[in-house]
């Protein structure tokens, strides 16, 4: 398999076969990744971690909630 991150700027990767097809990968240009300091991201990742916990606690109710109701799903209808 190839790696596109392994090829140097402005080759062309052996064809790659994805769930999609296969692909040829080539690469323009590279450009290194700044990492950024945690105060100008750390609002983001606290926001992003409380939305991804109010999900799982409403899934987890939700599940709670059809597993007391006795629901019986007819797959063969819908």
């Amino acid at each position: 398999m190839t790696n596109a991150i392994a090829l140097p700027e402005g080759k062309v990767s052996a064809p790659v076969k994805t769930q999609f097809g296969y692909h040829i990968i080539k690469i323009n240009k590279k450009e290194e990744y700044k990492q950024l300091p945690l105060e100008n991201v750390k609002a983001d990742i606290e926001k992003t971690l409380l939305e991804d916990k109010k999900a799982k606690a409403f899934q987890d109710e939700l599940k709670t909630l059809k597993e007391k109701a006795k629901i019986k799903i007819y797959e063969e209808r819908l």
